[in-house]
C-alpha cells in the first residue's frame, strides 16, 4: 500500500516562484558565475531540467529575477519626476521611498551590488547603473553646484552599502534602521554640496599658482 505524500503539490506558478527566490539567493550569496542550476534545483526540490523548462537558460532566469525589480524602480523614479525644484522635504521623500523599495527587495538589490559580473549577462535595458544615473539627475535637479553629482553618488553609496551587508549583521526590516540609512544618504548629499560650494569659492592653494 502506497503512503500518500504529506507535502502538498506545488502548482506550476508556485514552482516557478520558488525557483526565482532560490536563484536570487544563490546568485547573491555565491555569485552568478559560481552558482549552478543544479544547486538551485536541489534547494527547491526539482531537477535542472525543470528549471530550464520554466526559464530556458540561466541568463533568462537572471533576467526574470531582475526585470520586475527594474520595472518597479523605474516607476518609483518616474513618480518623482516633475518640473518643481527638489526641496529638502521632497528630497527626503525621494530618498525614503528609494530606501524602502531597496530594503523590501533586498535580495535582488544585494545581488546587483555585490556581483558586478552578473551585469554582463543582463540586457542593456536591465542595467542598474542607468537607474543610478537617473536618481543622481533627479536628486540634483535645478542644482548647479560644481560637485552636485559627486554628492549625489555619495548618497547612493550610503544607501547601497548597508544593503550589501549580511542580514545577520544589519537588519533593515525596521523603520528605525531605515531612517538611519535615509539620514546618512541625505547627510552625504547635503554635506557634499556644502563642501563643494566651499571648495569652489575658496582661493587656489599657493602650489596651484606656480
Amino acid at each position: 500500500m502506497t503512503t500518500p505524500s504529506l507535502t502538498p503539490r506545488r502548482s506550476g506558478e508556485q514552482t516557478r516562484q520558488a525557483i526565482l527566490v532560490a536563484a536570487a539567493e544563490a546568485f547573491r550569496d555565491l555569485g552568478y558565475d559560481v552558482a549552478t542550476l543544479e544547486q538551485i534545483a536541489t534547494s527547491v526540490g526539482v531537477t535542472r531540467a525543470a528549471i530550464l523548462h520554466y526559464f530556458g537558460t540561466k541568463d533568462e532566469l537572471l533576467a526574470e529575477i531582475v526585470r520586475p525589480f527594474m520595472a518597479e524602480l523605474d516607476a518609483l523614479i518616474d513618480g518623482h519626476v516633475d518640473d518643481r525644484p527638489l526641496s529638502p522635504r521632497r528630497q527626503r521623500e525621494l530618498v525614503a521611498c528609494l530606501v524602502d523599495f531597496l530594503c523590501d527587495n533586498r535580495v535582488v538589490a544585494a545581488l546587483l551590488v555585490r556581483d558586478i559580473t552578473a551585469h554582463r549577462h543582463l540586457d542593456p535595458s536591465l542595467q542598474i547603473t542607468d537607474r543610478a544615473a537617473r536618481f543622481v539627475s533627479l536628486a540634483i535637479r535645478n542644482n548647479d553646484e560644481p560637485y552636485a553629482g559627486v554628492a549625489a553618488l555619495a548618497a547612493v553609496g550610503a544607501v547601497v552599502r548597508p544593503l550589501s551587508a549580511s542580514e545577520m549583521l544589519i537588519d533593515l526590516s525596521s523603520p528605525a534602521s531605515r531612517r538611519v540609512v535615509v539620514d546618512a544618504a541625505l547627510a552625504a548629499l547635503r554635506e557634499g554640496l556644502r563642501t563643494g560650494r566651499g571648495q569652489s569659492d575658496a582661493p587656489p592653494e599657493p602650489s596651484d599658482l606656480s
